[in-house]
């Protein structure tokens, strides 16, 4: 309780600089963090300031909240299953679908320099460009990754950014099915028995199933020699699973299990966070 008024407190410090330029910002905050959408703006703050940010993938589009409260100059999301009237979306907090309260038109009548546009990442009908763009859990889900990264470091301006959370397949919950935490495990599922304990790693499953539709499988390796290949580095963080998340179920006879196809690191790492800068052309 002491942490969450604490938390609250910051918060409205944070805005009151804020408040005479975008009047509506106290309300639409408070929405943000109720449902636990500033988590993520407060860890990348220091990237934020006065930039034009893009993002790939919104989802409920309640982060761009965060992004203008830390101090980015505007923000547009593109998102390619928008429905603008719509205000149901995940509770980061709970982990459940609900009401969030504010529907994406609602966001983009308030004063705070935030649009979305309906977009299936045809990254091509941009003609403007940014100092940031975010893929917060999506480079996972670009099928076409390689030429998405090419089309994305033409949307950055001279010295602009690429910032990105990215979902391993590798890890315990990669397949992005049920169940996603250890505690969520049970034995009358059916079901889930086709996902847990990497089970995914060596099942075959359908060619329209969602794991081959909408998962790339791209290896870590891969995916930073790719980041390289238009960026220059400047973090590269790979964050291994909680207990929880599936690294208790990471056995010796697990790792020996899959050890000729996968490493230990590959079976343990959930997400990677990138801070990536463009690179100069050389003339």
């Amino acid at each position: 309780m002491q942490n969450a008024h604490r938390s609250r407190f910051l918060l409205k410090k944070l805005i009151e600089p804020l408040i005479e330029d975008h009047p509506d910002i106290k309300d639409l905050s408070f929405v943000a963090y109720k449902y636990g959408y500033l988590d993520w703006a407060r860890k990348i703050n220091t990237h934020l300031k006065s930039k034009s940010v893009l993002e790939i993938g919104v989802g409920s589009g309640l982060h761009a909240i965060g992004y203008i409260i830390h101090g980015a100059k505007n923000f547009t999301g593109i998102e390619p299953f928008c429905d603008f009237d719509n205000s149901i979306g995940v509770n980061k907090k709970t982990g459940k679908y609900e009401n969030l309260e504010l529907s994406l038109n609602q966001i983009m009548k308030s004063s705070l320099n935030i649009k979305y546009i309906k977009n299936d990442f045809n990254l091509e009908r941009f003609k403007e460009k940014f100092d940031l763009i975010i893929l917060h859990n999506v480079t996972e889900h670009l099928m076409e990754i390689n030429e998405s990264f090419k089309k994305i470091s033409k949307l950055l301006n001279d010295g602009g950014s690429l910032l990105f959370n990215h979902h391993s397949y590798y890890c315990w919950d990669g397949h992005h099915m049920q169940p996603r935490t250890v505690d969520k495990i049970s034995n009358n599922d059916a079901e889930q028995k086709n996902y847990i304990d990497w089970n995914h790693l060596e099942k075959k499953y359908p060619k329209d199933h969602y794991i081959n539709k909408g998962l790339n499988k791209i290896r870590l390796d891969d995916l930073k020699n790719l980041t390289q290949k238009y960026f220059k580095i400047k973090e590269w963080n790979e964050i291994p699973s909680t207990q929880n998340q599936g690294l208790s179920r990471l056995t010796n006879s697990i790792v020996y299990k899959f050890s000729s196809n996968y490493s230990f690191r590959e079976l343990s790492t959930k997400h990677v966070y990138c801070v990536a800068e463009l690179k100069k052309i050389k003339c």
